[in-house]
């Protein structure tokens, strides 16, 4: 027997753009598919910037000055013999090729930029096929770090909407700070 999930968030920003310093409104419908007892409606304002550790792509890289011994450059000064990223030694394997096949931003690096929550409604209780509505906004910061969606790294900044509960239903909403 499949699950029901209780409820259905639907969330709606009010613009898609906004500035340092911008109120960002927003609302909420709740729509009980199941009985929805005393459960908590969230709203949090993230952004987080992700980076990518190996900008060239290949976790096995190795310095591109390497000591070319069949031209006979042994021992020049500034030649470099090898450096990698990961602690391996240079060498190919077939774990390390598995390893390039995977998705590229698996390996990117998270962090939490600015985060924000706000509670909508405490102990929201709805009857099956019973719909409430909310409205709530969040002021950007003067200091915001922009949206960005660059080759080594992005910032992302969005709207979470959850209920917290037995079962976390949640709706989140993309927005670009300028």
């Amino acid at each position: 027997m499949a699950s029901t999930i209780p409820a259905r968030i639907d969330l709606t920003i009010e613009g898609e753009q906004f500035a340092s310093g911008a109120t960002v409104a927003f609302n909420v419908t709740v729509t009980a598919q199941d009985r929805l007892n005393r459960s908590d409606l969230i709203a949090e304002l993230v952004a987080v910037e992700e980076v990518d550790p190996y900008p060239t792509g290949d976790e096995d890289y190795e310095d591109e000055y390497e000591e070319d011994e069949e031209a006979g450059d042994e021992g020049a000064e500034g030649n470099l013999v090898s450096v990698s990223f990961n602690g391996g030694n240079g060498e190919d394997d077939a774990e390390d090729e598995d390893a390039e096949d995977m998705d590229d931003e698996e390996d990117w690096v998270q962090s939490t930029t600015y985060s924000e929550e706000v509670v909508l409604a405490e102990g929201l209780a709805l009857k099956a096929g019973e719909s409430r509505s909310f409205s709530g906004s969040f002021v950007i910061p003067e200091d915001a770090q922009p949206t960005y969606d660059g080759v080594n790294a992005t910032h992302t900044w969005w709207i979470d909407i959850y209920l917290e509960g037995d079962v976390e239903i949640n709706q989140s909403k993309e927005f670009y700070v300028r």
